[in-house]
Protein backbone atom coordinates (compact mmCIF):
# COMPACT_ATOMS: atom_id res chain seq x y z
CA UNK A 1 0.00 0.00 0.00
CA UNK A 2 1.44 3.15 -1.24
CA UNK A 3 1.52 6.53 1.22
CA UNK A 4 2.16 10.11 -1.12
CA UNK A 5 1.35 13.52 -1.61
CA UNK A 6 -0.36 14.54 -4.47
CA UNK A 7 -2.39 18.08 -6.14
CA UNK A 8 -5.93 17.69 -6.65
CA UNK A 9 -6.15 19.94 -10.04
CA UNK A 10 -9.77 21.09 -10.27
CA UNK A 11 -13.04 20.63 -9.14
CA UNK A 12 -16.55 21.32 -10.04
CA UNK A 13 -20.04 19.79 -9.39
CA UNK A 14 -21.91 17.26 -10.54
CA UNK A 15 -26.12 17.38 -9.38
CA UNK A 16 -24.87 19.49 -6.28
CA UNK A 17 -22.27 17.54 -5.77
CA UNK A 18 -18.23 18.21 -6.04
CA UNK A 19 -16.29 15.97 -7.76
CA UNK A 20 -12.02 16.29 -8.67
CA UNK A 21 -9.16 15.78 -11.05
CA UNK A 22 -6.17 14.41 -8.61
CA UNK A 23 -2.28 14.17 -10.01
CA UNK A 24 -2.15 10.31 -9.40
CA UNK A 25 0.95 8.31 -10.75
CA UNK A 26 0.12 5.54 -12.58
CA UNK A 27 1.03 2.52 -10.41
CA UNK A 28 -0.75 4.80 -7.46
CA UNK A 29 -4.31 4.39 -9.14
CA UNK A 30 -7.44 2.66 -7.72
CA UNK A 31 -9.16 0.28 -9.44
CA UNK A 32 -13.22 0.34 -9.87
CA UNK A 33 -14.06 0.35 -6.60
CA UNK A 34 -10.75 0.35 -4.38
CA UNK A 35 -10.30 3.61 -2.70
CA UNK A 36 -8.02 5.98 -1.20
CA UNK A 37 -7.96 7.74 2.18
CA UNK A 38 -6.86 11.63 1.68
CA UNK A 39 -6.52 14.19 4.16
CA UNK A 40 -5.27 17.85 3.40
CA UNK A 41 -1.93 18.27 4.64
CA UNK A 42 -2.10 22.08 5.80
CA UNK A 43 -4.34 23.46 8.46
CA UNK A 44 -6.12 21.51 11.20
CA UNK A 45 -5.81 17.63 10.97
CA UNK A 46 -9.19 16.17 10.27
CA UNK A 47 -10.60 13.42 12.94
CA UNK A 48 -10.69 11.35 9.97
CA UNK A 49 -9.22 11.18 6.57
CA UNK A 50 -11.73 11.33 3.35
CA UNK A 51 -12.33 8.65 2.06
CA UNK A 52 -11.92 8.77 -1.70
CA UNK A 53 -13.10 6.38 -5.11
CA UNK A 54 -11.80 6.39 -8.65
CA UNK A 55 -14.82 8.35 -10.58
CA UNK A 56 -12.98 8.02 -13.83
CA UNK A 57 -10.04 8.66 -15.91
CA UNK A 58 -8.71 11.76 -17.54
CA UNK A 59 -5.17 12.18 -19.44
CA UNK A 60 -4.92 15.13 -16.46
CA UNK A 61 -5.62 12.60 -13.48
CA UNK A 62 -7.75 10.57 -11.91
CA UNK A 63 -11.28 11.66 -11.21
CA UNK A 64 -12.35 11.60 -8.01
CA UNK A 65 -16.23 10.24 -7.34
CA UNK A 66 -18.76 12.81 -5.46
CA UNK A 67 -18.49 13.74 -1.98
CA UNK A 68 -15.20 16.14 -1.68
CA UNK A 69 -15.24 18.28 1.35
CA UNK A 70 -16.14 21.74 1.31
CA UNK A 71 -13.24 23.23 3.10
CA UNK A 72 -10.64 21.50 -0.49
CA UNK A 73 -10.46 23.95 -2.84
CA UNK A 74 -8.15 23.43 -6.42
CA UNK A 75 -4.34 23.15 -5.69
CA UNK A 76 -4.47 21.64 -2.29
CA UNK A 77 -2.18 18.97 -1.54
CA UNK A 78 -3.45 15.99 -0.30
CA UNK A 79 -1.89 13.48 2.12
CA UNK A 80 -2.64 10.07 0.23
CA UNK A 81 -2.98 6.20 1.49
CA UNK A 82 -4.16 3.10 -0.62
CA UNK A 83 -5.21 1.71 -2.92
CA UNK A 84 -6.91 -0.77 -0.70
CA UNK A 85 -9.76 -2.90 -0.20
CA UNK A 86 -11.43 -5.43 -2.89
CA UNK A 87 -12.60 -3.62 -5.96
CA UNK A 88 -14.69 -5.31 -9.55
CA UNK A 89 -13.65 -7.76 -10.97
CA UNK A 90 -15.35 -7.79 -14.47
CA UNK A 91 -15.46 -11.55 -15.99
CA UNK A 92 -13.43 -11.61 -19.50
CA UNK A 93 -16.46 -13.84 -20.88
CA UNK A 94 -19.02 -11.34 -20.16
CA UNK A 95 -20.47 -9.88 -22.97
CA UNK A 96 -23.79 -8.09 -21.51
CA UNK A 97 -22.56 -5.54 -18.95
CA UNK A 98 -25.55 -4.09 -16.89
CA UNK A 99 -23.94 -0.67 -14.54
CA UNK A 100 -26.53 0.02 -11.91
CA UNK A 101 -26.61 3.12 -9.81
CA UNK A 102 -30.46 3.95 -10.00
CA UNK A 103 -30.42 5.94 -6.25
CA UNK A 104 -27.34 8.56 -6.91
CA UNK A 105 -24.51 9.65 -9.28
CA UNK A 106 -23.34 6.44 -11.23
CA UNK A 107 -19.41 7.77 -10.85
CA UNK A 108 -18.15 5.13 -9.02
CA UNK A 109 -19.07 2.44 -12.15
CA UNK A 110 -17.67 4.90 -14.60
CA UNK A 111 -13.99 3.13 -14.73
CA UNK A 112 -15.40 -0.24 -15.71
CA UNK A 113 -16.47 1.12 -18.65
CA UNK A 114 -13.26 1.31 -20.88
CA UNK A 115 -12.67 -2.29 -19.38
CA UNK A 116 -15.76 -3.72 -20.64
CA UNK A 117 -15.92 -1.92 -24.23
CA UNK A 118 -12.09 -3.09 -24.27
CA UNK A 119 -13.36 -6.46 -24.29
CA UNK A 120 -16.32 -6.11 -26.55
CA UNK A 121 -18.91 -6.25 -24.13
CA UNK A 122 -21.91 -4.21 -24.54
CA UNK A 123 -22.43 -1.74 -21.78
CA UNK A 124 -25.91 -0.35 -20.80
CA UNK A 125 -26.05 1.87 -17.23
CA UNK A 126 -29.07 2.37 -15.21
CA UNK A 127 -29.07 5.76 -13.96
CA UNK A 128 -31.50 8.69 -12.83
CA UNK A 129 -31.51 11.27 -15.75
CA UNK A 130 -30.98 14.32 -13.44
CA UNK A 131 -27.27 12.25 -12.39
CA UNK A 132 -26.52 11.43 -16.47
CA UNK A 133 -27.30 15.22 -17.46
CA UNK A 134 -24.74 15.94 -14.74
CA UNK A 135 -21.54 14.48 -15.66
CA UNK A 136 -19.04 16.81 -16.81
CA UNK A 137 -17.95 14.60 -20.00
CA UNK A 138 -20.54 12.22 -21.84
CA UNK A 139 -20.84 8.86 -22.05
CA UNK A 140 -19.10 6.97 -24.93
CA UNK A 141 -21.32 6.49 -27.91
CA UNK A 142 -21.47 2.83 -27.43
CA UNK A 143 -22.97 2.75 -23.67
CA UNK A 144 -26.78 2.72 -23.51
CA UNK A 145 -28.12 4.62 -20.34
CA UNK A 146 -31.93 3.73 -19.34
CA UNK A 147 -33.80 5.37 -16.41
CA UNK A 148 -34.17 3.22 -13.03
CA UNK A 149 -37.51 1.90 -14.12
CA UNK A 150 -36.22 -0.02 -16.98
CA UNK A 151 -33.69 -1.91 -14.25
CA UNK A 152 -36.31 -5.11 -14.08
CA UNK A 153 -35.92 -5.60 -17.98
CA UNK A 154 -32.15 -5.23 -17.73
CA UNK A 155 -31.35 -7.59 -15.15
CA UNK A 156 -32.73 -10.26 -17.89
CA UNK A 157 -30.82 -9.39 -20.35
CA UNK A 158 -26.90 -8.92 -18.18
CA UNK A 159 -25.06 -11.42 -17.55
CA UNK A 160 -22.63 -9.45 -15.26
CA UNK A 161 -23.97 -6.82 -13.23
CA UNK A 162 -21.83 -4.00 -10.96
CA UNK A 163 -24.37 -2.23 -8.67
CA UNK A 164 -23.73 0.86 -6.66
CA UNK A 165 -26.13 1.93 -4.54
CA UNK A 166 -25.32 3.69 -1.21
CA UNK A 167 -28.53 3.87 0.24
CA UNK A 168 -28.92 0.22 0.60
CA UNK A 169 -29.25 -2.74 -2.36
CA UNK A 170 -33.08 -2.88 -3.76
CA UNK A 171 -34.82 -6.26 -3.07
CA UNK A 172 -34.55 -7.16 -6.85
CA UNK A 173 -30.85 -6.58 -7.08
CA UNK A 174 -30.46 -8.82 -3.85
CA UNK A 175 -32.88 -11.98 -4.88
CA UNK A 176 -30.99 -11.47 -8.54
CA UNK A 177 -28.52 -14.75 -8.80
CA UNK A 178 -26.94 -14.16 -11.93
CA UNK A 179 -23.11 -13.03 -12.01
CA UNK A 180 -22.64 -9.84 -10.23
CA UNK A 181 -21.00 -7.37 -7.60
CA UNK A 182 -21.90 -4.34 -5.59
CA UNK A 183 -20.08 -1.76 -3.89
CA UNK A 184 -20.78 -1.44 -0.24
CA UNK A 185 -20.72 2.06 1.26
CA UNK A 186 -19.58 2.23 4.96
CA UNK A 187 -16.97 4.17 6.79
CA UNK A 188 -13.95 2.85 6.60
CA UNK A 189 -11.46 4.49 9.22
CA UNK A 190 -8.18 3.06 9.93
CA UNK A 191 -8.30 1.50 5.92
CA UNK A 192 -6.98 -2.00 6.99
CA UNK A 193 -4.46 -0.91 9.13
CA UNK A 194 -6.51 -1.85 12.47
CA UNK A 195 -9.14 -4.40 11.92
CA UNK A 196 -11.32 -1.81 13.88
CA UNK A 197 -14.53 -2.95 12.64
CA UNK A 198 -16.36 0.07 11.68
CA UNK A 199 -16.73 -1.40 8.07
CA UNK A 200 -18.13 -4.64 8.88
CA UNK A 201 -20.61 -6.14 6.73
CA UNK A 202 -23.27 -8.78 7.53
CA UNK A 203 -22.69 -11.42 4.65
CA UNK A 204 -24.31 -15.19 4.29
CA UNK A 205 -20.96 -16.25 5.36
CA UNK A 206 -20.28 -14.10 8.35
CA UNK A 207 -19.07 -10.66 9.41
CA UNK A 208 -16.68 -9.54 6.95
CA UNK A 209 -14.33 -6.27 6.77
CA UNK A 210 -15.08 -3.59 3.90
CA UNK A 211 -12.00 -2.11 3.83
CA UNK A 212 -10.12 -5.66 3.48
CA UNK A 213 -12.46 -8.18 2.15
CA UNK A 214 -14.58 -5.45 0.28
CA UNK A 215 -16.03 -2.79 -0.36
CA UNK A 216 -16.72 -4.66 -3.14
CA UNK A 217 -18.91 -7.93 -2.32
CA UNK A 218 -20.37 -10.55 -4.84
CA UNK A 219 -24.09 -10.23 -4.25
CA UNK A 220 -24.87 -13.76 -3.85
CA UNK A 221 -22.64 -13.06 -0.28
CA UNK A 222 -24.97 -10.09 0.43
CA UNK A 223 -26.97 -11.39 3.42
Amino acid sequence: MHTWTARLIEIWEENGARVGLLECPADHRPSAGRCLLGAAREGPPPVLPHLLFPGGLLPEGLVLAPGLPLSWQPGIELALRGPFGSGFHLPPKARHVLLAAPQHSPRRLLPLIPLALAQRSEVTLVCHPDFLAALSHPLPPLVEAIPPEALPEALDWADYLAADCPAGLPHLLTEWRGSGQALISVPMPCGNLADCGACAVNTRGGWKLACKDGPVFDLRDLA
